[in-house]
């Protein structure tokens, strides 16, 4: 088995947009299912409560303290910043609901690989990434959306984040079956339990799991049991 240390994210090439797509796979759209959508809606629910609660909470110190500039310099503050941070919940919220289409093309699972070590490494803010392969992948392809699959980094990144102390190394460990490659993101220490940590993470993590749903693959948890540590294994179908 090979390890490689990855020190510089100029190493390895990000995701570039794709030249063609293959007539046969032109548009793939999502069929929703139904029963996934109550959980979501209710941290929906409770999150846009708390960001009124908020809202309607400096609005009400701005009133009151009007003479305090001081004071009403950090209401101001805080206020602006929930309302950022509510128009980026609603734009994820909208975001879920809209049904998901896919412009796929072939890539080298290969470039794959590496757009997904360069913007992990981005996201993780210098924390250590150690990839480890058994081979066998290099010459392989998969049929991908490369505008929709950064998203699905992004939501593992941030649960990686989420669940382990600053400064925490990252191991990637990739295999490669008959079919398929299956990819295993493990914090190397300590790891938080499960759950989602936000409503908006649900939300990421939600959309991830249907964008790798719709190209034919899986993006779970993975329980510290029978199968080995706690992580996250994302698992994508190869082309052939």
């Amino acid at each position: 088995m090979r390890v490689r240390e990855l020190d510089s994210p100029t190493t390895m090439p990000a995701f570039s947009p794709p030249t063609s797509v293959p007539s046969d796979h032109a548009l793939w759209i999502e069929q929703r299912p139904p029963a996934s959508e109550e959980r979501v809606l209710a941290e929906i629910a409770h999150e846009l409560g708390n960001f009124f609660h908020k809202l309607y909470y400096w609005a009400d110190f701005l009133q009151e303290k009007r003479a305090d500039h001081s004071s009403e310099a950090t209401a101001v503050q805080m206020l602006t910043h929930t309302v950022g941070n509510l128009e980026e919940f609603l734009k994820g919220t909208l975001e879920y609901f809209r049904p998901l289409k896919l412009s796929p093309a072939r890539m080298p699972l290969s470039d794959m690989i590496a757009g997904m070590v360069v913007q992990l490494r981005a996201q993780l803010h210098g924390w250590p990434v150690r990839v480890t392969d058994a081979g066998g992948w290099e010459h392989q392809t998969v049929l991908i959306d490369p505008a929709r699959l950064p998203a699905v980094f992004l939501a593992i990144g941030r649960r990686l984040t989420e669940r382990a102390p600053a400064g925490s190394g990252v191991h990637v460990g990739l295999a490669t079956g008959a079919d398929g490659v299956e990819a295993v993101f493990r914090v190397e220490g300590s790891f938080g339990g499960p759950g989602f940590q936000t409503a908006a993470s649900c939300l990421e993590w939600a959309l991830a799991e249907r964008i790798v749903a719709l190209h034919g693959g899986c993006l779970r948890e993975r329980d510290a049991v029978a199968e080995g540590p706690q992580a996250l294994v994302l698992s994508l179908p190869l082309h052939h």
